[in-house]
């Protein structure tokens, strides 16, 4: 027995020796799955791959291992618990529900109060918070409406304060009342310059009537001036005038004749034309020289049948 563990363990060592041997000058075989060899021989696997030649595949989120192929060199693939959630070649991937973030382990974040489960799935928010948040909308809105229908506003109050303080004969400062002034200022002055247009018209019309009044008359000022009018400037309407011109420059018209010597004068219009007295007639027709004849076309003869 002795000499049996003694030969297995020169056999070992010597097995090792060699592999060292191989790895420091190159012979050893080719990594897998992306690895990369060292200078000493050995592979650095990537992600997801473990093993002496990244040969073994890694399952994380509670993947299992499945073996696809029997026969050696064997294959194998992950299987992902929860598919809807999880996936990818390894089970890497994690997606989660409602707006939740994916941890390390498998699992999702979700947001307080309202969901919970692995992948935030279920929907768990309380019945106060459901109806919590939108009567509390409506309380606001509520209380925003009575404030502003009472005139409990701040700067309604600051304004009103000023219009009791303004005393009675001011005005409140602002564009539309300085417009109203403005307005009101204009009209002012043109009705009195228009009434007092009005009172010149009427003392000249006086004047002209009678030069004896003085220049202090005046008519009455109740009286409109589109009234006062002089009754001697209205026209007199001749119904001789037409157009503006008079009976001198008219042309006298002549009376029509009586209807027999209308009748004369048309028959002698009837049997004499503008030629001398000679009645006219259309010029007659005549063919052009130049013109071809037309073609004479006479279809073939139709052999008959006997």
């Amino acid at each position: 027995m002795a000499v049996y563990m003694s030969t297995y363990a020169i056999a070992n060592v010597f097995s090792n020796s060699i592999e060292k041997l191989k790895k420091i000058l190159g012979l050893t075989p080719e990594c897998l799955n992306g690895g990369t060899k060292t200078m000493r021989g050995e592979c650095i696997c990537p992600k997801y791959y473990k093993g002496k030649l990244c040969q073994e595949i890694v399952c994380v989120n509670n993947g299992t291992r499945v073996k696809v192929t029997r026969h050696p060199p064997a294959e194998y693939v992950c299987k992902c618990p929860h598919p809807e959630y999880i996936s990818g070649a390894h089970c890497e991937l994690v997606r989660c529900m409602n707006g939740g973030r994916a941890m390390d382990n498998g699992h999702c974040r979700c947001l307080d109060y309202w969901y919970t489960g692995q992948f935030c799935q279920n929907y768990t928010a309380s019945w106060g918070a459901v109806l919590g948040v939108p009567l509390a909308c409506i309380v606001v809105i509520i209380i925003c409406c009575v404030v502003c229908r009472l005139d409990l506003c701040p700067r309604k109050q600051t304004r009103q304060r000023r219009r009791r303080r303004a005393p009675i004969n001011t005005t409140v400062p602002g564009t539309h009342m300085r417009r109203r002034q403005q307005a009101t200022t204009f009209r002012d002055e043109s009705s009195r310059r228009g009434f007092e247009s009005s009172l010149r018209l009427q003392e000249n019309l006086l004047n002209e009537e009678n030069p004896n009044l003085t220049a202090g008359v005046r008519p009455d000022p109740g009286i409109l001036p589109s009234y006062v009018i002089r009754l001697d400037t209205i026209p007199v309407f001749n119904p001789r005038m037409v157009g503006g011109v008079g009976d001198s420059e008219l042309k006298p018209i002549d009376p029509p004749p009586p209807y027999e010597q209308a009748i004369a004068s048309s028959g002698r219009n009837d049997n004499t034309g503008f030629a001398g007295g000679v009645a006219q007639r259309p010029p007659e027709y005549t063919p052009r020289v130049d013109q071809p004849p037309p073609p004479n076309f006479r279809p073939p003869d139709t052999p008959r049948e006997q």
